[in-house]
């Protein structure tokens, strides 16, 4: 788990410095990139685009033992190819929160993430001081 912006797994800090992303909608740098920092540059937290593409784009099931491995969580499907599929985990069964690099557009103490339920995906956003997953992605380049 991760606090947003802390570019490394640091779960013991209880203050964040907000006047870093003052600005509303800023995002992620590389150097506070939790993805870029641990597994190089050309890996980041993926956008709240590109996590509203995936939630409007793919077809979203939600299994509570995934392949048999006692796992609960989402399998997301691309529409068009049906063999680029992703597996989001919710390891404790219950909501399970996957940080996006951008802020919220209306608090910036809060940042967007990809929230689930058994029953819903949905962007939502939480306080920046919160512990969420990361989904790295790679870019094209």
């Amino acid at each position: 788990n991760y606090k947003w912006g802390d570019g490394v797994n640091v779960q013991t800090p209880t203050s964040i410095d907000f006047t870093k992303y003052d600005a509303l909608s800023a995002s992620l740098q590389s150097a506070d990139d939790a993805a870029t920092q641990t597994l190089g540059s050309s890996w980041a937290i993926p956008t709240a685009v590109q996590i509203g593409n995936l939630i409007e784009k793919c077809d979203w099931s939600y299994v509570s033992n995934y392949n048999g491995t006692g796992v609960a969580g989402y399998t997301v499907t691309n529409r068009t190819d049906n063999t680029k599929q992703l597996f989001f985990p919710m390891p404790d069964g219950t909501t399970t929160c996957w940080w996006t690099n951008q802020l919220d557009e209306s608090d910036n103490k809060r940042a967007k993430q990809l929230a689930l339920t058994s029953s819903n995906h949905r962007i939502a956003a939480d306080y920046r001081i919160a512990n969420s997953f990361i989904r790295p992605v790679r870019s094209a380049n």
